[in-house]
């Protein structure tokens, strides 16, 4: 049997069975093995009457005899082709973008669909969501210090969910995120990847540039709170990129000012980074996300959406497609479909707070962000090097040039061998091309640990190297894991 036999059966299954959960995961999965143009065809060819069916067979020779031609009445299997259609103009209506493919699908429809389906559909592809992009306009500068917390977590949350609910699902296929062309295979996965890497170095540039030492722990203390609101708010994308700049290691250097922070805001800290920490596979993070979804679904929430796309990977290299007898891997399609539909359920319930435009703009660009270089220069200012034999730090000159070396010129380290090293230690899938679970993951909705002592994206800025020049970390004040890997102590 050849694959696209294959194909053909699980169609015949999946239309068939009428079970809308498993249309849904296939719908999700399908183009791991088929176009939109090859799926449409073979409706077509399933809703067809015996004389047209048999022609199709004679002009295409690869077709099948399928037993629902044989066995079901025409008028019943356009029924269950009409509902699986329904399912389509819900869950996968954006795959049809061809002139042709359109047109075939309407007349799909106009067969198998009642009018009010019939219409909705229609609807659909004629309301596809357009990105669009308002006139830019000259704003006041704002004083990132004069602005609630609150108000500060709503607009940030705002800016990462219109992106977030952008995201399509043929963009978590293939790891189109970490293709060359990403940005036209998975714009919008790529653009939350970009905005975590430009806030995570906002943030640690808006404390490290705060002037004295007084003035950064001011700073600390403000993104301290704003973690709060935005866990309140149930948006832990946003919060990971502010933790992943608290934990920089140009900003974690900075003892005196971390001295100065007081009780309440240590602790919150400390309850943040708990709550983001890899350790466990993420642990309190997926439990903290379950904890959401069950006490009240309606309420929005905005996962953190790297670790998901680490799950999407682990189960998709860690599966074979295709079986050694050449026949499709359903389980794999199931295991990848609940995955991403688990991820796309977030984007059904919408945050709605007043915004304004001002802010909005200031937050939206971010400008002034520094890189590690300029960070840690400047953190020179208030924190001088100790220059002692105990707890000397390792010159960020030396970093740079060692990750020049290696070819390492991603922003955030963490990030670039995150997924590889899930897939590397985690992956091998069984002797017999078969289906691979995780035992612990799938079943709180993940499927990859996280690579040691690091976050799944974004962080850390030069953490993990800045640990080279720590002989005092077994001292009191040691650093837990952080952004993007091991961090700095707060009491070098």
């Amino acid at each position: 049997m050849t694959t696209y036999e294959s194909f053909q059966w699980l169609v015949e299954e999946i239309i068939s069975s009428g079970d809308k959960n498993r249309q849904t995961r296939f719908l999700l999965t399908y183009k791991l093995h088929a176009s939109a143009a090859t799926l449409i065809s073979l409706v077509e060819y399933l809703v067809c009457d015996e004389a047209a069916a048999v022609e199709r067979r004679a002009a295409d020779g690869s077709l099948l005899e399928l037993s629902l031609l044989g066995k079901v009445d025409l008028d019943e299997r356009r029924q269950l082709a009409g509902s699986f259609l329904q399912q389509w103009a819900i869950i996968a209506v954006d795959d049809v973008k061809d002139k042709d493919l359109v047109s075939k699908l309407l007349a799909l429809a106009d067969k198998t669909m009642g009018k009010a389906a019939n219409n909705k559909l229609k609807l659909r592809l004629l309301q596809r969501r357009r990105s669009s992009h308002n006139d830019l306009c000259v704003v006041e500068r704002v004083n990132l210090m004069a602005v609630k917390p609150s108000v500060l977590a709503r607009h940030m949350t705002m800016i990462e969910w219109k992106l977030f609910r952008c995201v399509k699902p043929q963009e978590l296929l293939f790891q189109r995120w970490q293709k060359a062309n990403k940005e036209e295979l998975a714009p919008y996965l790529t653009k939350l990847a970009q905005r975590f890497d430009k806030t995570s170095f906002w943030v640690a540039t808006a404390v490290v540039t705060a002037g004295t030492v007084k003035g950064q722990a001011k700073a600390l203390e403000k993104f301290i709170e704003v973690m709060t609101k935005l866990k309140a708010l149930q948006n832990f994308n946003t919060l990971m990129q502010i933790l992943a700049g608290l934990n920089h290691f140009a900003v974690q250097r900075l003892k005196k000012s971390w001295a100065k922070l007081s009780d309440g805001a240590r602790k919150n800290y400390e309850q943040m980074d708990a709550l983001m920490s890899p350790k466990d596979n993420y642990h309190n993070y997926r439990a903290a996300l379950r904890h959401c979804m069950s006490k009240d679904k309606r309420k929005p929430t905005l996962p953190y959406v790297a670790l998901f796309l680490r799950d999407i990977t682990f189960v998709g290299e860690a599966n074979e497609s295709v079986l050694a007898n050449q026949e499709i891997n359903t389980a794999k399609m199931d295991m990848l479909g609940t995955q991403i539909d688990d991820l796309l359920a977030f984007q059904k319930c919408s945050y709605e707070f007043e915004l304004d435009d001002n802010l909005v703009f200031f937050l939206s660009y971010m400008e002034g962000a520094l890189d590690e270089e300029d960070l840690y220069s400047l953190s020179l200012n208030t924190h001088p090097r100790t220059g002692s034999a105990i707890g000397d730090e390792v010159d960020m000159s030396d970093i740079m040039k060692k990750r020049a070396s290696v070819g390492d010129s991603s922003p955030l380290p963490g990030r670039r061998s995150d997924t590889a090293a899930a897939s590397n230690e985690e992956t091998a899938a069984s002797a017999d091309g078969g289906t691979r679970l995780d035992e612990e993951g799938l079943k709180s909705g993940s499927a990859a640990p996280a690579a040691n002592g690091e976050h799944a994206e974004g962080g850390g800025g030069g953490e993990r190297e800045a640990e080279q020049g720590k002989k005092d970390s077994t001292s009191k004040g040691e650093g837990k894991s952080g952004g993007g890997g091991k961090r700095g102590s707060k009491n070098e």
